[in-house]
């Protein structure tokens, strides 16, 4: 595999994402990391959102989005540990977009270009 070309691909993924603020602002949602530094290969785009509806709209436009962790996938003893409660928000509000090497963003721009509609 060409690692330095998966690396590019997936940070100009991630910067992609980044351009899509009006979107995400229209449906309330927090970019997490507003910025991508040279030297980082990311896994996923993470917003912060509790708009269902977006989420939906997403997933119907064919959006891989992952509920990351969400409470539902934590295990017991994490739930159980002193201060989860105080988290608990964050965990259930996060969400991660799709940025691997194989995306083109081209057939992405026109299926968020959906999402502008609604």
């Amino acid at each position: 595999a060409n690692w330095e070309k998966i690396i590019k691909k997936r940070q100009n993924n991630y910067r992609f994402w980044l351009k899509q603020k009006d979107v995400f602002d229209k449906f309330d949602c927090e970019i997490v990391y507003k910025e991508l530094g040279n030297t980082i290969c990311p896994l996923g785009f993470p917003i912060r959102t509790d708009n269902s509806r977006f989420i939906n709209l997403l997933l119907e436009n064919g959006i891989g989005v992952i509920h990351w962790p969400g409470e539902t996938n934590l295990p017991s003893k994490i739930k159980e540990i002193e201060g989860f409660q105080k988290v608990k928000k964050q965990v259930n509000e996060l969400y991660i977009l799709p940025i691997h090497q194989d995306i083109d963003t081209q057939k992405l721009k026109k299926r968020i270009k959906n999402l502008t509609y609604v």
